[in-house]
């Protein structure tokens, strides 16, 4: 039976390095058996570009050119993949980047969406950081934030679990996509007590220590659970760390102590709450991670 695909969409910024972002991606994702589509995004800019044409050396074609300037980046780099035997498709759309970006995942049912915060001036790189948490937290289907400044092997990575069953098939689909059975890896699950800091306030710290105590029984039979399905999975080497404390920051502490090249994290709860809780620690972490993050939903958009 022939295998279809995998289906990865690859949102291009025309003035950063690209043999960097790639030789990043080739550490995560089969790219010799998928299908690759590299995208540009327009922005619009009808104010900005209204005012640069009161100067009298002003290009009246900027927006030819820029779109040229793309088109010539986007097969140079589709050639380059095509001579490593790598299905290259392009395109250029206009509008809102994150809004473009999820619109394409979308019509094109690909499985991830691969992007990296560049290197640019603190201006620019808090823009694009904040295009790289919408899509976090929006796209309907997995998202890859690609960091780091050479290529290494996979070694280290961590995995957020919470107990549900979207946070399981999320950590499956990881291991399938990442081919963490094949791989000479070492998987960190983490689950995250936290119990909302209005709550302390308000509540008897008898209560609270209850909640605790509950919320780290449950905490450890999730951590066992996702452990024996990694085993089972074929995963060689696993271990589990159960912390208390801010979701982000715990998950981003056992990153950096264990300098892990990538996080993987779900991007849905239990219940609709957790869905917007889980959406917004998935979100933060891709935006402040120092190494890779990976978005994982259990289903194409």
């Amino acid at each position: 039976m022939t295998q279809t695909p995998l289906k990865i969409l690859v949102p291009i910024d025309i003035t950063q390095t690209l043999p960097e972002m790639f030789g990043l991606l080739k550490e995560f994702l089969p790219l010799k058996t998928a299908q690759i589509t590299l995208l540009y995004v327009r922005e619009e800019m009808p104010a900005f570009e209204t005012l640069l044409g009161t100067m009298a050396d002003f290009p009246t074609d900027l927006s030819n050119q820029i779109e040229a300037k793309a088109r010539q980046v986007l097969d140079e780099q589709a050639q380059l993949l095509r001579a490593d035997g790598i299905e290259v498709l392009t395109e250029i759309v206009l509008g809102p980047p994150a809004l473009m970006i999820e619109t394409v995942a979308k019509d094109k049912q690909v499985d991830f969406i691969a992007m990296t915060p560049g290197k640019h001036s603190k201006v620019a790189q808090y823009l694009i950081g904040s295009t790289c948490e919408r899509v976090a937290k929006h796209a309907r289907t997995s998202v890859l934030i690609l960091r780091g400044e050479q290529p290494e092997p996979l070694r280290n990575i961590v995995i957020g679990i919470d107990g549900s069953e979207s946070a399981q098939s999320a950590m499956l689909k990881a291991v399938e996509t990442f081919g963490l059975a094949t791989r000479d890896v070492n998987v960190t699950l983490v689950n995250v007590v936290s119990v909302s800091g209005i709550l302390k306030y308000v509540a008897p710290p008898g209560f609270v220590a209850r909640i605790e105590d509950n919320l780290m029984m449950s905490g450890e039979a999730s951590l066992a659970q996702a452990e024996k399905s990694l085993i089972e999975a074929g995963v060689k080497n696993v271990s589990v760390k159960l912390k208390n404390g801010d979701p982000e920051t715990e998950l981003l502490r056992v990153a950096s102590d264990l300098q892990a090249q990538v996080i993987v994290v779900g991007a849905q709860g239990r219940s609709a709450l957790e869905q917007v809780v889980l959406g917004s620690v998935s979100g933060k972490i891709a935006s402040h991670a120092s190494c890779s993050t990976a978005v994982v939903r259990s289903f194409k958009s």
